[in-house]
Parts: structure tokens; sequence; C-alpha cells
């Protein structure tokens, strides 16, 4: 969540206040990934770094996704929604063409 200084005669400064993340329950190991790509989990570690990467179940959607970590957010910045004046939003993935996300 990003804020503003509210001062008569004085320029307004954004900054962050709290942020909030969503990660997907399903942890997803290489070495079950590996076989699935026909390559060996050394490989991909090597290559990538990534031991685990996460999943997001058919429930787990990009709009509840996004809904928790900006409470998440909200709550670690101790401002409620009508005191934000910008979201950023960013994902790998997309709901759909438009609206975006973000929206």
């Amino acid at each position: 969540m990003t804020g503003s200084l509210s001062v008569p005669g004085k320029t307004r400064h954004s900054r962050i206040l709290g942020l909030g993340i969503y990660r997907p329950e399903r942890v997803v190991s290489s070495a079950e990934l590996a076989p699935r790509l026909g390559l060996d989990e050394a490989w991909i570690l090597k290559r990538s770094g990534i031991r685990n990467r996460r999943f997001a179940a058919p429930e787990e959607t990009l709009t509840m996704m996004a809904e928790a970590a900006a409470g998440k957010a909200l709550a670690a910045a101790g401002v409620t929604a009508p005191d934000v004046g910008c979201v950023i939003v960013a994902t790998m993935s997309h709901l759909t063409q438009m609206p975006s996300l973000a929206s």
C-alpha cells in the first residue's frame, strides 16, 4: 500500500506503508517436476536455483489471491481501503485480457 504526506503548501511524497503477499498452498518441488519435463532435478536446480515453487489450486483464483494479499497489506500499513491512493498488482498470469486484475 502506498500513502502520501498531506501537508498544506508542501510537496506530497508517496511511500510504501505495507506489503501483502499470497502464496498458493501447493508446494511443488523440482524433484516432482523433473520427470514431467524429462529433466534431472539437479539440472533444474543448477540452472534456476529453484528447489520449490507454488502451484495454485483451481479455487485459488487470481482475484482471491489478490484480495488476500491486499488485506494483508492494509493490515500491515494500518490503513483502510479509502486511505489508499494507488494499488500495484504483479502477476505472471492473467484472469482475462480485460479488465485487468489491478482494476
